[in-house]
Parts: C-alpha cells; sequence; structure tokens
C-alpha cells in the first residue's frame, strides 16, 4: 500500500510543478491587476489556480477560503455588493472597472 501512495504523491508533484509551469506566464503578463472579464472566461480550476498564484505574488499568503474570496469578485451578480474582500497581512482585493487589484489596508 505504501509504494503505492509514494507514486501516487510523486505523480500528483509532478503534475502540480507542470501546472505551475503553464499558468506562470499568465500571471506574470496580468502583472499587478487581473481582467475579471478574461477570468469569469477560465475554467474554474484554472481561475483557482490563477488566482492563488497572484495573491502570492503580492505577497499575499493564500489558501482555498482566500481563494474563493478573491473568487467571489468574479460574481456577475455582484453588483451592489461589497466589490472587496480582507486578505491577511492586512491588504485587501478590490474590483473596479473590470479589474482586480490588491492594496495595503488602510491605517
Amino acid at each position: 500500500m505504501k509504494p503505492a501512495i509514494w507514486r501516487a504523491a510523486e505523480l500528483l508533484g509532478a503534475e502540480e510543478d507542470w501546472i505551475d509551469a503553464l499558468i506562470e506566464p499568465a500571471v506574470s503578463a496580468a502583472g499587478a491587476e487581473l481582467g475579471v472579464k478574461t477570468l469569469r472566461g477560465e475554467p474554474l480550476a484554472k481561475q483557482r489556480r490563477l488566482l492563488r498564484a497572484w495573491l502570492e505574488r503580492g505577497g499575499v499568503g493564500a489558501g482555498f477560503a482566500e481563494v474563493e474570496a478573491v473568487r467571489s469578485l468574479l460574481d456577475p451578480d455582484a453588483q451592489g455588493r461589497p466589490a472587496k474582500v480582507n486578505l491577511p497581512g492586512d491588504r485587501h482585493a478590490r474590483r473596479r472597472g473590470g479589474r482586480l487589484w490588491i492594496e495595503p489596508a488602510a491605517k
């Protein structure tokens, strides 16, 4: 049983590296802001990967909860709801003008 688990872990680790290599150019090209409309058109798994990498690049330790909180800003029915989510490290993700960005919390 243990060898099968180790093999599975090795396979998943290699796939994780491959997916990260595919995501990195998109995150680099996006820079400090992400386009909401473009992100909405991506498959759910790619949205999550892009957001996690983008948040980490912005200095935010991002787990599932943080990624999903930011992903909620992509909801086209979010008009009238707050366009800001709190993030670790006294930061916020904001949505305005069809763009997402990270900013420090106001002091």
